[in-house]
């Protein structure tokens, strides 16, 4: 009724007479458990006061308070304010609404909502795994990054809607933490994490390991909830083999018949370190996985198969080692290359490795635990009876052989069914190879090259030739001269290859670097098999010293003065000779012979300059033998002196000059002759005074006019004027007026002048 009249006391048919801010409630963000709030301001935007009523929400999850202390009409302009609470059960999206009634018939109804921003993750709907190998473990990973709102999510096998609830999953932060960390099996598929969390824009690596027992496709179908209620269902796919390597041909076999033919690789004869013609053999991953190999040889002789990497065997296949990919077929070339002459029989046995050990559901169980002892008898009797094929029987009887060999090896070891994840190697293929070697014939038409007489140093040479007479190409090799001897060996060509029933010449040089007689053997390694011995022997003699002269003469030489001449010592061999200077003079006090260097040593086809000095401190005749003597006792030599040792010597015409009385002031002049008496060139220069002082005063002046110094040469003559002035009376004087010689003031000839001064 009250509504009714309520209703009846609306006069304004027409007009909306309020309006809600905001106009639509929406709750963008929002959790399960907690209640959240929004405030609305009812206005009037009406000319006219009025009464509101508002209706209740529709469901459970929003509730409406007015704000105003009472309930009265709102003037035009003026607003009321009302709560809007939201408490959500789940994170689904919310609708509902409210109805504003006033004084107009025209209601305003304001929508209330719910609406969080779903999640969207970039995760395939199927994930496909790949190939893996049975037994083994492969990782997939995938980024999964979340392009919309934030959100949990989970992982689970089975999803029943009826009977599960996804709002129970995700009800407990505490749940969460605890299978946060834990991985979804579903085998053979293991996925972690299980349980996560992502906000805008993040992202995380989900792991998909699968990890195949059985062959085949294998088809897994999981469940993926939102915390939203979504539901999505996410299909793993793996397909697991067993790895399979088929022969499938052989080199110089037009139809192979892997079911028949023994897997024999024959080699024609070969010649020791002859490498023989490669053979082919092909081997097709039928796989879809990676399949890493390794070759090992066997023989009789070794213990285990071993890797062939860096050790020297009869027989090679390349690439040793390696990864087959998918569907691929690769070729392995097999070469045979013995060292020493003989039969030779083994096997290559094809390991693939870093896969999971065959259980015994695996095809090639009974093959990879054949025991060795089999591949072992099957060498030895192919070596003993040098017939490669001697023991050995068609690839499907081998088969059943080494299966019974291992059913009984498998019994004695007790070896139980249970599965083997062990990751490991073990042999998947074998081929047998089969060759011999035999000696070559090489000779030499000079077993002994005589030299004859030699001089030490020089190069003399020999032909030789060698003759090979095998059937195939001889590689020969100089063996060096291990041990320091004094003759020096070389050849043409120090290694090369002699053709099938040909023969080469060869040149032998030979030095030696001493005299005497040398005998020497030398080697000719024939294929790394023979050793030729060759002898060389001969006779070294000596060229000797050589001087550039045999007889030093000086000359005259002065009296304290040291002269030099130089000679030159040549080395004419090729050889180092050492020498010395010896003097006969060692005990000699008038001269001294020296050399400057006396003793050292000259390298082949040297020479040295050698300085011989002279010196003598008085004149004195000089007659001597110097002996070069070549240090190795193979020859001397001698060079003859001759000097003559003099002193220079001036003479005068008159030593004394008497002036008797003269007069103070008066100038006397005399003249005189000064003679060179010696066969030197001598300079001389006759001792001036300003004033010559005969006592404590100055009395006299004197004075040359002319040849006051100078050169005379020998045995040559000059005419001396000097002049004397008077200057204070003297009752007697005496004036010694000395010339010295050589510019040395202790070597000099002097005259005497007398008189006095009135």
């Amino acid at each position: 009724m009250k509504q009714r009249s309520f209703l009846q006391n609306q006069p304004f048919d027409d007009v909306v007479m309020v309006e809600c801010v905001p106009s639509v409630v929406v709750f963008p963000e929002y959790e399960v458990g907690h209640c959240y709030q929004e405030i609305v301001q009812i206005k009037n935007k009406s000319k006219y006061s009025t009464l509101i009523r508002i209706t209740r929400p529709k469901t459970k999850f929003f509730k409406i308070q007015r704000l105003d202390e009472k309930e009265h009409k709102i003037a035009p302009g003026m607003s009321v304010k009302v709560l809007i609470t939201f408490s959500p059960d789940s994170l689904l999206d919310f609708d509902d609404s409210i109805e504003i009634v006033t004084a107009s018939k025209k209601n305003v109804i304001l929508p209330l909502r719910g609406r969080r921003r779903m999640p969207l993750l970039t995760i395939p709907r199927i994930i496909d795994c790949g190939y893996c190998v049975v037994n083994g473990e492969i990782n997939h990973i995938i980024e999964c990054v979340n392009k919309g709102g934030v959100g949990k999510f989970l992982l689970l096998k089975h999803f029943d809607e009826e009977t599960m609830n996804p709002t129970l999953l995700f009800s407990s932060v505490n749940e969460f933490q605890e299978i946060s960390e834990t991985i979804l099996e579903c085998p053979p598929f293991f996925i972690s994490p299980k349980h996560f969390e992502l906000q805008e824009g993040e992202e995380i690596p989900i792991t998909i390991t699968y990890r195949p027992e059985t062959k085949g496709l294998h088809c897994v179908t999981i469940f993926m909830v939102f915390d939203n209620q979504q539901i999505f269902e996410l299909e793993l796919r793996g397909y697991a083999q067993y790895p399979s390597l088929e022969l499938c041909s052989i080199s110089k076999l037009s139809r192979f018949d892997p079911d028949n033919h023994p897997s024999l690789i024959q080699f024609d004869n070969v010649y020791p370190n002859q490498i023989s013609e490669s053979q082919s053999i092909t081997y097709l991953n039928t796989t879809n996985i990676v399949i890493p190999y390794e070759w090992k040889y066997f023989d009789e002789l070794t213990e285990v198969p071993i890797q062939m990497k860096g050790i020297n065997l009869p027989f090679s296949i390349i690439p040793e080692s390696g990864e087959i990919m998918p569907g691929e077929k690769i070729i392995f070339e097999v070469t045979f290359s013995p060292q020493i002459v003989g039969v030779y029989s083994g096997f290559f046995l094809l390991y693939i490795f870093n896969l999971p050990l065959p259980n015994e559901r695996h095809p090639l169980y009974l093959y990879s635990r054949v025991g060795l002892d089999w591949f072992r008898t099957s060498t030895l009797n192919a070596v003993q009876q040098n017939d490669p094929l001697k023991f050995f029987v068609p690839l499907s009887e081998e088969k059943l052989q080494i299966e019974s060999s291992s059913a009984l090896q498998s019994k004695r070891n007790a070896i139980t069914k249970q599965d083997i994840s062990i990751i490991g190697s073990f042999m998947v293929s074998h081929v047998r190879v089969y060759g011999s070697s035999n000696t070559i014939d090489v000779g030499v038409n000079v077993p002994l090259v005589d030299f004859g007489d030699v001089f030490a140093g020089e190069v003399v040479e020999k032909k030789i030739t060698l003759y090979n007479n095998s059937d195939i190409e001889a590689l020969y090799r100089w063996i060096p001269i291990e041990n320091e001897t004094e003759l020096v060996v070389e050849v043409s060509e120090e290694k090369g290859v002699i053709p099938p029933r040909r023969e080469i010449d060869t040149t032998i040089f030979v030095t030696a670097s001493k005299a005497g007689v040398f005998h020497q053997i030398i080697n000719c390694e024939i294929s790394g098999i023979n050793k030729l011995p060759i002898i060389l022997k001969g006779i070294s003699k000596f060229y000797g010293l050589r001087l550039d002269c045999a007889a030093i003469d000086f000359g005259i030489v002065e009296a304290g003065k040291k002269v030099f001449i130089p000679i030159q010592i040549s080395n004419p061999s090729n050889v180092e000779v050492a020498w010395k200077l010896l003097f006969s003079n060692s005990n000699q006090s008038d001269f001294i012979l020296d050399c400057s260097p006396n003793n050292e040593v000259l390298l082949p086809r040297e020479s040295r300059v050698v300085n011989i000095s002279l010196f003598a401190e008085k004149p004195c005749h000089v007659r001597e033998i110097i002996q070069c003597q070549d240090l190795s006792g193979v020859s001397q030599l001698f060079i003859s002196v001759n000097a003559e040792v003099q002193a220079p010597l001036l003479v005068l015409s008159e030593y004394v000059f008497e002036l008797g009385e003269i007069k103070v002031n008066d100038v006397v002049e005399r003249s005189f002759t000064i003679k060179n008496a010696s066969f030197l060139n001598v300079s001389f220069s006759w001792f001036v005074m300003e004033r010559y002082q005969a006592n404590s005063n100055n009395n006299l002046v004197i004075r040359f006019k002319d040849n006051e110094s100078g050169d005379i040469k020998a045995y040559e003559e000059l005419d001396i004027t000097f002049q004397l002035v008077a200057q204070k009376p003297s009752p007697k004087f005496e004036a010694l007026i000395p010339c010295f010689l050589q510019g040395d003031k202790k070597k000099y000839v002097g005259m005497k002048i007398k008189g006095s001064i009135i």
